[in-house]
């Protein structure tokens, strides 16, 4: 039987650079016990503290019935709210940027001594963020992509990816502990490191920087993440009999949920992601 697959949240992090948009990219710990030294987007499991209805006063601009809306599931408001906690908190711990409404530079700093207290679980996020009366900008995230782990693997994830612009005048910066770099690269530049062999890449991370690729600013990058309406489920499945590892996305021909073409496979060649296209 599939293991069940634990709720977690990531953030795709874009800013305006001289080459065009740029995403932030950490590097996992070579220690990290999941994706040792891969190159992934800030993000991790839900905790349950995330659910403080504390974390997501009117004023941080959450909307239940949006947030609902937007990720278009059958969640509880308390679930709902989770996933945009913890796709921020997990922003803040792993890579530095936090989403608040308002922050100066001496309490960004002040925060940022404390993020490994708040990843040791010994100090929580509602209590740091009280003493500097600072609230979480949760509306400047959008739910965009929701990817679940192969049922073949024992450890599954059921991931919810949002979408954000870069917080003006903060600093990324790795944690140390969970990563060990954090890089502003263009989609482009990230899997053309990835192919020759910098860095890895798990297949979300792979299919999104493929999605961002060619936008000319961060907002039309957000936009067009944003723009297909509520996310998807995307569990992907081997191809049986493959001469080599394919996985088969929803709108695959060979997927369970149905045929269709396009850009819907990955194929696992010389040990890295390539896209294929299901033909009819």
């Amino acid at each position: 039987m599939p293991a069940e697959p634990i709720p977690a949240a990531t953030v795709v992090v874009l800013r305006d650079g001289p080459g065009g948009p740029e995403v932030l990219m950490v590097r996992r710990h070579e220690r990290a016990g999941d994706f040792a030294g891969a190159s992934v987007f800030p993000g991790g499991l839900v905790d349950a503290t995330d659910a403080d209805p504390e974390l997501a006063p009117p004023d941080s601009g959450f909307s239940a019935e949006q947030a609902l809306a937007a990720l278009g599931e059958p969640l509880s408001e308390a679930e709902a709210r989770a996933l945009y906690v913890a796709a921020c908190r997990e922003l803040f711990e792993e890579a530095g940027l936090l989403l608040v409404r308002r922050i100066d530079e001496a309490a960004l700093g002040r925060l940022r001594k404390l993020r490994s207290a708040l990843q040791a679980g010994t100090l929580s996020l509602r209590a740091a963020l009280a003493h500097e009366s600072c609230v979480l900008a949760l509306a400047r995230l959008v739910p965009f992509a929701r990817w679940i782990t192969p049922e073949f693997q024992k450890r599954r994830w059921d991931t919810r990816f949002f979408v954000a612009e870069a917080p003006e005048n903060q600093t990324a910066e790795c944690d140390g502990t969970e990563t060990s770099e954090a890089v502003w690269l263009t989609p482009s530049a990230a899997l053309d490191g990835y192919r020759a062999g910098e860095h890895q890449l798990a297949p979300p991370t792979f299919r999104v920087l493929e999605e961002l690729c060619g936008h000319p600013r961060a907002a039309s990058a957000c936009a067009a993440l944003a723009s297909a309406g509520p996310p998807r489920p995307i569990l992907p499945v081997p191809l049986r009999d493959a001469p080599i590892l394919t996985m088969v996305y929803p709108g695959d021909r060979e997927h369970p949920e149905g045929s269709g073409t396009g850009l819907n496979r990955l194929v696992l060649d010389g040990g890295r992601w390539k896209t294929q296209r299901s033909s009819g």
